[in-house]
């Protein structure tokens, strides 16, 4: 299960300090994880301060649509960079 990245991303980039695998992609407006790449260590979610990154299973369901929209734009936008 991957972590995905929900509405209220910053674009801050913190979380990109802690991912040990380059999972976190960037589309225009927000990050976006790659759901192949994620090994769901779960290191993202505390360190994001804008509380927009949950585990896949912990996705409240008005938020499940994101999981589709992370997978979907993770193979068209490019690898984020701190």
């Amino acid at each position: 299960m991957a972590s995905v990245v929900v509405q209220g991303c910053t674009k801050c980039k913190k979380c990109l300090s802690v991912c040990p695998v380059e999972a976190f992609h960037e589309s225009c407006d927000m990050l976006i994880i790659h759901p192949k790449t994620c090994i769901d260590c779960g290191a993202c979610i505390p360190a994001c301060p804008a509380q927009a990154i949950y585990a896949q299973e912990d996705l409240p369901k008005p938020l499940r649509r994101f999981k589709r929209l992370n997978a979907k734009n993770a193979i068209q936008c490019p690898l984020a960079k701190e």
